[in-house]
């Protein structure tokens, strides 16, 4: 083992981990992310960045304030502060408008909102005979204008038939 040349405050510590196997598992973690999460998040919000950031890449699961409270001792407050925080930084982004299906980003870049995110999520490729289409994904700003105007058309036409209902 190589000397380890240290100053009079420090100590050597040597890890010794448990085997890993089926029924003791080990997960893989970003270290970069890791420091970030340390320094930028509560002890309560690093719990729960830890619970996603500790899944495999893909992994899917639902979370609720009572699952928080149950497995982490997360008070139902605190669990939507977090989400809300992990929102607005980037760490969970929706999936599409009013959506209740997030992905979470380790790493997020900072300022990144549900209007300016791009998808990641490839262009779909159609090949015919002598034709390729490339459809490129909606940004979910797109979208989220899209169920805007879906609505605005939804409103005037209520109108519509509320005005109808008065007319003699």
């Amino acid at each position: 083992m190589p000397q380890i040349e240290t100053v009079p405050n420090q100590k050597i510590v040597k890890i010794h981990k448990e085997p890993c196997n089926k029924s003791n598992k080990y997960t893989m973690i970003n270290l970069e992310a890791l420091q970030k999460a340390i320094r930028s998040l509560s002890n309560a919000e690093l719990e729960v960045w830890l619970y996603f950031a500790k899944n495999q890449d893909g992994y899917e699961s639902a979370v609720s304030p009572k699952d928080a409270k149950d497995n982490w001792n997360i008070a139902t407050t605190t669990f939507h502060r977090t989400m809300q925080k992990f929102e607005k930084e980037g760490y969970l982004v929706p999936d599409h408008a009013n959506s209740n299906r997030y992905t979470f980003y380790e790493v997020p870049e900072k300022g990144i909102s549900f209007e300016d995110e791009t998808p990641k999520k490839p262009a779909v490729i159609q090949h015919t005979a002598n034709t390729t289409i490339i459809t490129l994904p909606k940004r979910p700003a797109e979208i989220a204008k899209e169920l805007e105007d879906e609505k605005a058309e939804r409103r005037k036409a209520e109108r519509r038939l509320n005005k109808k209902d008065f007319e003699f």
